[in-house]
């Protein structure tokens, strides 16, 4: 789904419902064609905390998530950071939001990553211009002690590394060998992927 910055949509990321991927997940739990013991959420970028988040709140209704270059903090606005990015019921989803700011991450705005019942993948670049999203990825990885997660180091990769792998990207105007590390982390991550629906299907 898309949430921002698409044709009919705010270009801001402030102050979204989160109401409608709830609705939209509860009607894919009617299709008599989905497995609701199999269904995973998957965001990208700012993306990745709304599905971490919908996961770790609901882990009844979803059974992992896909999280490339996600943070498990919730983050607050874009471009306005003095409001929420996210909000249910018109109150923001946590107390508190990261702002670029911030030196280190408040408590309150903490995705409780390790109450996600299924496996977690992920995926970084460590030449990421946008955030620092291997750091990201290592808050995560932490915070889940022990539980399933699956994460794709992103050396010399850009933040662009949930494109599929022969799909161009976004990242045409860097240097090769940033393309050519990040093209790698996508294959890594996408073979984890399909690793990972493939597993469940099997169970299921």
């Amino acid at each position: 789904m898309a949430y921002f910055d698409e044709p009919g949509q705010p270009a801001e990321l402030e102050n979204v419902p989160v109401e409608p991927v709830l609705a939209a997940l509860a009607w894919l739990r009617g299709q008599a064609e989905v497995d609701t013991d199999a269904l995973f959420t998957f965001g990208v970028s700012r993306g990745g905390e709304l599905a971490l988040w919908l996961a770790a709140q609901h882990p009844e209704l979803v059974a992992g998530t896909f999280a490339p270059v996600g943070s498990g903090h919730l983050v607050c606005g874009y471009p306005d950071d003095s409001v929420p990015a996210w909000t249910l019921g018109g109150q923001p989803l946590s107390p508190a939001c990261v702002r670029a700011s911030d030196v280190e991450p408040p408590d309150a705005s903490a995705v409780d990553v390790a109450a996600i019942a299924g496996p977690v993948v992920l995926a970084c670049g460590s030449d990421d211009e946008l955030w620092p999203s291997c750091s990201f990825m290592d808050d995560i990885v932490k915070r889940r002690g022990a539980a399933q997660t699956i994460a794709v180091p992103g050396d010399g990769a850009s933040h662009y590394v949930a494109v599929a792998p022969g799909v161009p990207g976004f990242d045409q105007d860097h240097p090769m060998e940033v393309r050519s590390a990040t093209h790698r982390v996508r294959t890594a991550f996408w073979d984890a992927t399909a690793d990972v629906l493939a597993s469940a299907a099997d169970d299921h």
